[in-house]
This record gives structure tokens, sequence and C-alpha cells, in this order.
């Protein structure tokens, strides 16, 4: 055995050095884009949560046969809650503590808003038991495009992709 060599199998510690570089470049480029994706998810989960709601509240007032009362009250655009609420008990209830810095306004018309999901077909009505016309929510975040909630004369409720830069 005079003479062989041994092979010592690894990496040295300049290979290592420069994985870590290049890797922590990488990280480095795709962090911006990670504010941006982020950003978009706050304001998409916060249509698709307050559009699931509606659609909740809907269903409850069918189901049990009774009321169920939307309320969506705001301190400022960007403090809001949606509260869903029948004879005996509070169904559900979302507010902007959970969704970030999104918005929350009416397209033509004003906030707070409160009207029923009647029990016979689900429609929406004000106090008065007058049918609702379409209500349209715009939910928004700075540097996206902003998300919107339909809710049709008939009850039904849709929500809006968002896209953010």
């Amino acid at each position: 055995m005079t003479g062989s060599t041994v092979r010592v199998h690894g990496f040295t510690l300049a290979e290592l050095l420069v994985t870590l570089v290049i890797i922590g470049i990488m990280l480095m480029l795709a962090l911006p884009a990670m504010g941006s994706w982020n950003k978009r998810q706050q304001l998409q989960n916060a249509v698709d949560d307050l559009t699931d709601t509606l659609r909740l509240a809907r269903q409850h007032a069918i189901t049990s046969q009774q009321d169920v009362w939307v309320e969506l009250t705001t301190a400022s655009a960007a403090q809001w809650e949606l509260r869903v609420v029948s004879t005996t008990e509070t169904v559900a209830s979302r507010s902007s503590a959970s969704y970030g810095a999104v918005t929350l306004a009416r397209q033509g018309g004003s906030l707070p808003l409160k009207f029923a999901f009647s029990p016979l077909r689900g429609m929406p009505v004000d106090n008065s038991s007058t049918t609702l016309n379409e209500v349209k929510l715009s939910l928004g975040r700075s540097g996206c495009s902003s998300g919107t909630i339909t809710l049709l004369v008939t009850g039904f409720a849709y929500g809006s992709k968002t896209t953010c830069d």
C-alpha cells in the first residue's frame, strides 16, 4: 500500500461559501415579489371571507326559517366589522383586524348598512321588508386593485379576483 492516495469525498469550504452567496442573492431578488403576494393574499382572503359570510347568512335564514340580520359598521374605511345575527345567536363576525390594512366602502351608497335575509327565499330586505337592490362593497389596499363583493337582489353573493403591483 505504498504510494496510494486516499481520496476524501465532500465539499470544500470555498464551494460551500459560493453556494450560500448564490442562495442569498436569489432570496434578495425574491423578497419584493413575496411582499406583493402577501398583500394580494390578504385582500383576496378578505373578499372571499366576506362573500362566504354573506352566503352563510342567507343559508342560515333559509334553513332556520327566521330573519338573519347582516350589520356592516365602520369607524373608518380601515376599521370595519361585518356581523351576522339571528334572533337567538351571533352566526358570524368578521373585522378589519383580521386582514391587515384592507379598507371597505360601499359603492353607490354609504355605511353603516343593515339588512336581513328573509327566510322565504333568502332575499335581502331592509328594516321595512323592502327588497334591496344590488349592493356592491369595495375592498381595497394600497398598491392593489379593488376587490368587489356583489350582493344581488336574489340574495346571491359573489366576489371578484384581486391583483397587486
